[in-house]
């Protein structure tokens, strides 16, 4: 417990951050990084504002989902004995740009998690939500 109070006091923010706005509705992509350093474990404080400021946290997978919790327990019980390689890129990116336009309209304020990969290029998750009438603008940190 103390080294989790010890990292969250000298967080600083990593990953990228973006904020999205249509038609009134705002909302932030964040691009995770699943492997860093331990002193990664913490967001820092643009990254809690942008998550306080929003009224639904969406991730890539429901974690919530018994059967997606029982697959990141044991994959070995499905039949999985290596990561499978996801859908066509680009179904992926169609998909999590759709879901997060939908949660932006219907839910209000949201804070999108998506791996760093997901961020980068022109078919982007960033670039198909300007594609559909977002105004995208890049979040900076100060240390990265």
């Amino acid at each position: 417990m103390d080294e989790i109070q010890t990292l969250a006091k000298a967080a600083t923010d990593h990953g990228f951050l973006w904020k999205i706005q249509k038609q009134g509705h705002t909302g932030y992509l964040y691009g995770s990084i699943h492997l860093g350093k331990r002193e990664w474990m913490v967001p820092g404080p643009t990254t809690i504002a942008a998550l306080q400021s929003s009224k639904v946290i969406a991730l890539e997978l429901d974690i919530l989902d018994p059967e997606i919790q029982a697959q990141l327990a044991d994959p070995s019980q499905f039949g999985i004995t290596r990561v499978p390689l996801p859908p066509p890129l680009q179904r992926r990116m169609d998909t999590l740009a759709a879901g997060i336009d939908k949660l932006v309209r219907t839910r209000g304020p949201v804070f999108a998690a998506v791996g760093s990969l997901h961020m980068v290029g022109a078919q982007s998750v960033p670039a198909l939500l300007g594609k559909m009438g977002y105004t995208i603008e890049r979040v900076m940190f100060d240390a990265f």
